[in-house]
């Protein structure tokens, strides 16, 4: 996201994606009330860390930023997602940041990338906070991840199915050999689209070092912490 779009949340009339509130994105009322709860979890081995779990809240402003094109959201969504940015990638030099890939159809009929506009916003704000000049340690943002094959939609699979649906299903088109790579991505159900993604990212010999998303759903099969 860029200054001049910043600029433009507080010239264009827009409603708070909680309330419905006319002029801002979050008004100061929902911003206060919102609270999050960052999070470790694992899926298949892969340590992540997640700013909060996937509640009402989370859901309606995730659903408005993606499926509703209000894209403004960005930096609210991303503002408790840098502190474990930087956490993440602590130690380790020339890290790549990779967002998980948005379908063509998904593309298309959004017009924008959710986890690569997050990704830029995410490294842009804790870059203000810790400038790469003075840490020498300049993330990389890299589209390397596609999709080979069209996949269904996941949101009536279930854990077997949704790893099926994907198996496979991903490849990367850019040369990761010997990088440490952190993935990327809005929200983790199953992590099956995260864990296709780490296949191919080891494929062209890339090291997943951890995935950040932005909210966990908590499994069945988990105690809710």
């Amino acid at each position: 996201m860029s200054v001049f779009q910043d600029l433009l949340d507080l010239v264009l009339p827009t409603k708070c994606a909680l309330c419905l509130a006319q002029g801002s994105p979050v008004c100061a009322c929902c911003y206060q009330q919102l609270v999050f709860d960052p999070r470790e979890f694992d899926r298949a081995g892969i340590i992540g860390l997640a700013a909060s779990e996937y509640g009402p809240k989370e859901r309606q402003l995730l659903k408005s930023f993606k499926e509703q094109g209000q894209t403004s959201l960005a930096r609210f969504i991303a503002e408790p997602m840098v502190p474990l940015f930087l956490e993440a990638l602590a130690g380790f030099e020339c890290p790549v940041l990779v967002p998980m890939p948005s379908s063509k159809e998904n593309f298309i009929s959004r017009g924008f990338k959710p986890a690569k506009v997050l990704a830029n916003r995410v490294r842009r704000d804790a870059d203000q906070i810790r400038p790469s000049r003075d840490t020498g340690r300049k993330v990389e943002i890299s589209e390397a991840l596609r999709f080979n094959r069209v996949v269904a939609d996941q949101s009536h699979l279930d854990y077997k199915g949704r790893m099926e649906n994907l198996r496979g299903s991903m490849t990367s088109k850019a040369s990761l050999e010997g990088r440490h790579v952190l993935l990327f991505d809005d929200v983790v159900t199953t992590g099956s689209t995260l864990i296709e993604g780490a296949r191919a990212i080891r494929e062209v010999g890339g090291e997943v070092v951890g995935i950040l998303v932005f909210a966990e759903t908590i499994l069945k099969t988990q105690t809710k912490s």
